[in-house]
């Protein structure tokens, strides 16, 4: 009989941001390896309230309260969710979640918690939160959690309360690598793409995901401009949208820089693949020193752009927190470059620019490593062992 499981998230699904790709890519995974999947996520615009695609039944409650989602309310399914029956629960982390660690009490079935950052230290230094009986009460929550948990993923062990840690496997995430791959620049859609925004001949490098300050947003300009000042046979690229997405804009225009970057805002995430194919390099120039969380527990993300750049068979450029040196290798599938100090990103840009068939080489490198390391299949493989070696405990106990 197949392996029930129980997956909850915040995130809508399908969606556009990384959290959603996540979950769907690792939720399509399990199914295709024969789980029998139940998956919660928010419920968004017209999306049914409940279907089953690809073989995962999909359930999507309302978890949204005064313009912010709170999983927790996804309790509200409790009632309909205790009459079936689930071997196991995957969980993805956030303060205001724990309905899989409600259930996993209530019913005795294990619970794996998936941990993309330090949610609850995020929460009090971003809401600047001072009151003693609230820090505590958040993070005797959060401890409550973890300590349901029988199993842990997590990008990095600083995320991690120090009881968990020792029940806690570190992963990275990963990409797709069917649907992102250099082939799709032979496509209609690479060419409407192309004629849609003028891209013609020059070497375009391409920045996609959340215009946010700790993402690089606020340095663009400033690699767009040194760039320019010595090749002007370079253009800019820039997918997504954000909260600095105006104040980019406007610099790049203050600048007089508007003819060499192209502004294309928010996509749908199948289009992601043609907009990379497209381009020459992919480029991530995350700047932590706009991010406390990031000083305080180490660079925690797994960028899924980094892998879908790779995978796209684009060098990568980005910056030397711990662990993008791992993911991208340094004058092999990409180049890192100092961490804050953008002019380095520009002259990596200059350098692959003066010679196309060497970004070209090294994109053919990166699309192998990750095909190798960091593909959907591989870590939902993974994800496979260790949910079986949680039940065989649990059963053997």
């Amino acid at each position: 009989m197949s392996i029930r499981v129980l997956y909850i998230t915040g995130e809508t699904v399908p969606g556009n941001n990384g959290g959603s790709v996540h979950v769907w890519e690792v939720a399509s995974n399990l199914s295709r390896l024969g789980y029998n999947v139940t998956l919660i996520s928010q419920k968004q615009g017209t999306l049914a309230h409940s279907e089953y695609l690809k073989g995962v039944k999909l359930l999507r409650p309302n978890m949204q309260y005064l313009n912010k989602i709170l999983p927790i309310a996804g309790l509200k399914l409790l009632p309909k969710l205790l009459m079936r029956k689930f071997d196991i629960i995957i969980e993805r982390y956030v303060t205001f979640g724990g309905v899989g660690t409600i259930y996993s009490k209530l019913k005795k079935i294990p619970l794996i918690l998936e941990v993309n950052s330090p949610h609850t230290e995020e929460l009090i230094w971003r809401y600047n939160i001072t009151s003693r009986a609230i820090v505590n009460m958040l993070r005797s929550w959060r401890n409550v959690q973890f300590a349901q948990a029988k199993k842990v993923i997590a990008t990095s062990l600083t995320v991690v309360p120090e009881h968990a840690r020792l029940k806690t496997e570190q992963v990275r995430w990963a990409a797709n690598t069917d649907m992102f791959r250099p082939e799709l620049i032979n496509t209609e859609k690479a060419d409407s793409l192309r004629k849609t925004y003028n891209l013609g001949n020059k070497f375009t490098v391409v920045f996609a995901g959340t215009f946010r300050k700790w993402h690089g947003a606020l340095d663009l300009p400033e690699i767009v401009k040194t760039v320019i000042s010595k090749d002007k046979n370079v253009q800019f690229l820039f997918v997504g949208g954000g909260e600095c997405l105006d104040e980019v804009k406007a610099k790049i225009a203050s600048l007089d820089l508007s003819q060499y970057v192209i502004f294309v805002g928010e996509q749908k995430y199948e289009m992601m693949p043609y907009f990379m194919a497209i381009s020459d390099v992919g480029i991530a120039p995350y700047n932590a020193a706009y991010y406390k969380p990031l000083k305080d527990f180490g660079f925690f993300w797994s960028p899924l752009k980094i892998f879908e750049y790779m995978a796209s068979g684009l060098p990568v450029i980005t910056v030397s927190y711990d662990p993008l040196p791992e993911i991208v290798i340094n004058g092999e599938t990409g180049f890192i470059t100092p961490a804050e100090e953008p002019s380095k990103t520009a002259e990596a840009i200059l350098d692959l620019a003066k010679n196309p068939l060497n970004a070209s080489h090294i994109g053919k490198k990166a699309r192998e490593f990750v095909k190798n390391n960091y593909t959907w299949k591989l870590h939902v493989d993974n994800l496979d062992r260790i949910i079986k070696t949680t039940l065989e405990k649990i059963n053997n106990f």
